[in-house]
């Protein structure tokens, strides 16, 4: 089992992931004005920006709907592993004498 530090560390580093992803994706998409190359008529926009903005909705739907939901999971259940009831010790067994 993972420690506790280990476990945090993991939770920080897909955020920053995911955040950083989604960032650098608004940056490039914003400074090359794709929007309004994707938004003007005709089919005119390079197959490279449409993946870009396909991914761009895919990392932000899951930074902004998915994520936070996921990290209070993890969280609740680090807190759970680490002060939640602990399993009890299996009672010994009895020996029950065969019926005849």
């Amino acid at each position: 089992m993972k420690s506790t530090r280990r476990r945090l560390l993991s939770v920080a580093g897909e955020i920053a992931l995911v955040l950083g992803a989604h960032f650098l994706l608004w940056a490039w998409l914003a400074d090359n004005d794709v929007a309004a190359r994707v938004l003007a008529a005709g089919a005119h926009v390079p197959k490279t920006e449409m993946a870009a903005v396909m991914v761009f909705v895919l990392v932000r739907f899951f930074a902004l709907v998915l994520l936070p939901g996921v990290v209070l999971a993890r969280l609740a259940g680090l807190a759970f592993d680490r002060w939640g009831p602990k399993p009890s010790p299996a009672p010994p067994a009895h020996d029950t004498p065969a019926t005849p």
